[in-house]
């Protein structure tokens, strides 16, 4: 399925054309080092898919995006605040892919925000945790793919806000 388009998040400001290779993320975990504030949690994770998923792309190499706008609007009000959203295309269609629902790991708001051996697992088997009952199932995309950035969505994405996305949906409805 060449040209699949999904919803991603970065601190970086991109333009249309750009293309964001996998692993920028890793890079950026490891070259800090165990005083990044997502060092822990991504250690675990890591070791988790190496022992029990090692066909799964690793997080550490990979790029993220979200499959639909409720899930980004979950990123947003608990990881991506501050953020630009932009709207992208999978360049390598066959690349290894793990599709998880991360709103089963504590957000940045939690402390500790890093998860326990039993989420890490239910977030690489894809399995949404029944002891979470009822909360926002959250979906994100990992993929070894590199993202071509085909826009940037109004600045209400810019602002972790409740009224953001109100705004931004209603803008949507109108075009």
């Amino acid at each position: 399925m060449t040209g699949e388009i999904f919803l991603h998040a970065s601190g970086v400001q991109l333009v249309p054309g750009a293309v964001i290779l996998p692993g920028n993320f890793g890079r950026v975990i490891l070259g800090t080092g165990v005083t990044h504030k997502l060092y822990k949690r991504e250690i675990l994770l890591e070791e988790t898919r190496r022992k029990h998923f090692p066909e799964k792309p690793s997080r550490l190499r990979s790029c993220f995006v979200c499959p639909t706008f409720e899930d980004m609007d979950w990123f947003f009000r608990n990881h991506f605040y501050g953020c630009a959203c932009y709207e992208v295309q999978l360049l390598q269609s066959t690349a290894p892919r793990h599709l998880a629902f991360v709103s089963c790991l504590p957000s940045d708001k939690s402390k500790p925000f890093y998860p326990d051996e039993e989420m890490a697992y239910f977030y690489w088997a894809g399995v949404w945790p029944e002891k979470l009952g009822e909360l926002p199932r959250a979906q994100e995309l990992i993929v070894s793919s590199p993202l071509k950035i085909l826009d940037r969505y109004p600045s209400e994405f810019d602002i972790a806000s409740n009224n953001a996305w109100a705004n931004l949906q209603a803008r949507l409805d109108q075009e």
